[in-house]
């Protein structure tokens, strides 16, 4: 059965009726689930726009922001790649990674875009107010969805891919059979989303269950 979490994740929220609830406090700003997955699909044709393609990797270096989960989510409707990395390391080390992962894309922002020569996520936010929203492209189970970097402390950090199987599992799990996390919670994370554990506490779990995440 073909798959995509931006959409499959964007058609629970509309069945569920969570598309008014709340989905991510930022500062004094409330998006709803339905203002997100509406954003996302029209951030995926302005990547599309910006030349991603299917099967290609796109460098997510962002802190925890709406920004980040919009631009994870286009990437995943497009059907490419997100590699989530850490906007704090030295200069070197994003150098190091985006030449292994060799992205077709690198969404970033502030001084951090400087050092890719990518794309600023308040730009491409900007443009995606005023597109059209992007079909998703359904794939394999199977097919990678994310890639999360080892810590490197064994040698060069190593590039894990995750596929689109891999977020229900994760949810059904943890977020509904350990945490039992339900769409009146209200969560906050000091794991960043581009840690694994953050990952799962501020966008897999509250996309799937219907709750709210607090972004700091």
């Amino acid at each position: 059965m073909a798959v995509n979490v931006a959409s499959d994740l964007a058609e629970l929220a509309a069945s569920r009726g969570w598309s008014a609830r709340p989905a991510f406090y930022e500062c004094d700003v409330v998006w709803t689930h339905g203002q997100v997955h509406d954003l996302a699909a029209r951030l995926a044709t302005t990547l599309v726009c910006e030349g991603v393609r299917p099967g290609e990797t796109v460098l997510i270096a962002l802190p925890d922001s709406i920004g980040f989960v919009v631009s994870f989510l286009a990437v995943a409707r497009v059907g490419a790649i997100a590699v989530t990395v850490n906007p704090d390391l030295p200069t070197a080390d994003h150098h190091n990674l985006a030449g292994d992962c060799d992205p077709s894309l690198v969404i970033s922002a502030g001084e951090i875009a400087d050092r890719f020569g990518g794309a600023e996520i308040d730009d491409l936010i900007r443009a995606a107010w005023d597109a059209e929203p992007a079909a998703a492209r359904k794939v394999d189970p199977d097919t990678t969805l994310y890639v999360q970097y080892t810590s490197g402390t064994t040698g060069p950090a190593k590039g894990v891919p995750h596929r689109h199987a891999d977020f229900p599992l994760y949810e059904r799990v943890a977020a509904r059979e350990a945490l039992r996390i339900a769409p009146t919670d209200v969560g906050l994370s000091v794991s960043r989303m581009y840690f694994a554990y953050g990952m799962g506490n501020s966008l897999i779990y509250p996309l799937y269950s219907g709750s709210a995440t607090v972004l700091t």
